[in-house]
């Protein structure tokens, strides 16, 4: 389950980051000077919810935050899918860089909790497995997009990767070693 969620996180990410100057592009030429903004947007965000993330995470529970952050990217997905000025793409992926902001380092603390002692030797699958994450979804989008006619088509992926991030969330929250606060 975590190699599963560091997959999809960190291939959502990397879809975010990658495609977003694409999507300006999309937009028409009169944007073209403003769409390779569009990724400072996103990480530049993520970067804010970052330096936040310790200040609310002593607030609120992991789960909570990661839950909150990963609605919040599918959020952003949705308004995508919608998406004509280019003023509503640079909130959508602001809105994208604050959700992705603490669910990574939470998905490290996860992992540091559950796989420990002998299976600690497991986390580097978890790293490899984002990393592959990071290659693959952005790639099938591009695919996706291509054969369907724009990238926005290629955000579905990306809505039905944060449900399945969301649902994988909580089945790693139920298996959590009953000792871990982590998960609370």
């Amino acid at each position: 389950n975590l190699a599963g969620l560091f997959f999809l996180y960190v291939g959502t990410e990397s879809v975010f980051g990658g495609w977003a100057a694409a999507m300006g592009l999309q937009m028409g030429p009169t944007h073209h000077a403003v769409a390779g903004l569009m990724p400072s947007v996103f990480w530049g965000m993520l970067l804010v919810g970052r330096a936040m993330a310790p200040f609310v995470l002593r607030r609120v529970a992991e789960l909570r935050v990661f839950l909150a952050g990963t609605a919040l990217v599918c959020l952003s997905a949705l308004l995508l899918l919608r998406v004509s000025r280019i003023e509503v793409l640079a909130v959508a992926m602001a809105i994208a860089g604050l959700g992705c902001s603490a669910v990574y380092p939470i998905l490290v603390s996860w992992m540091v909790g559950r796989l420990t002692g002998s299976a600690a030797k497991l986390r580097s699958l978890a790293f490899a497995s984002g990393n592959f994450g990071g290659a693959t979804l952005p790639w099938v989008v591009g695919l996706v997009s291509t054969r369907f006619g724009g990238l926005r088509a290629g955000f579905y992926l990306v809505i039905g990767a944060t449900l399945v991030i969301m649902a994988l969330a909580r089945r790693v929250r139920r298996e959590a070693p009953p000792d871990n606060q982590a998960f609370a």
